[in-house]
């Protein structure tokens, strides 16, 4: 079982943040608890229903969404993470040709465009701030930039 912390505790508000609250609760009381044992799934769901009620996922946007597998409209509705970032192109695989490609002047086509999307990361805009400052990204053409620092597969970038 995984609990998801955001930052600063910033949970979508309604049945979303009451059931993260409960979760953490319920395992705070039962650091040892077996979970794998079904009658524990059931305590946990009869506290967390007495909370919210059984209906009270269908009212929340969140829930609903995801019961009917519309990730992007759940992840819309949570705005867990804003949209304030900027896309950075990293040297990395096709990304390092792609960077090259377009410094010397060349365009890109509209499939090389799709590529730079696998190879971009986002940085909020704090962090996007302090790595131009820091010399960590560089504008390889009119408002797109490139990290120029390291990257590493498994990190992402490094400053």
């Amino acid at each position: 079982m995984i609990v998801f912390r955001p930052e600063d505790n910033k949970t979508p508000p309604g049945a979303y943040r009451t059931a993260t609250a409960k979760t953490e609760e319920f395992l705070a009381r039962h650091p040892d608890a077996p979970l794998h044992q079904p009658k524990l799934y059931a305590a946990y769901f009869a506290e967390l229903y007495s909370l919210v009620g059984r209906d009270s996922a269908d009212a929340d946007p969140v829930f609903a969404a995801s019961r009917l597998f519309d990730f992007p409209k759940a992840a819309n509705e949570c705005r867990l993470i804003g949209n304030e970032t900027r896309s950075v192109l990293v040297k990395w695989k096709d990304g390092e040709a792609l960077i090259a490609k377009l410094r010397r002047g060349n365009y890109l086509s509209p499939r090389e465009w799709r590529r730079v999307q696998r190879f971009s990361v986002n940085l909020y805009i704090g962090e996007f701030v302090q790595a131009q400052a820091s010399g960590d990204i560089v504008e390889a053409i009119d408002d797109l930039w490139f990290w120029n620092s390291t990257y590493d597969a498994d990190l992402g970038a490094c400053p």
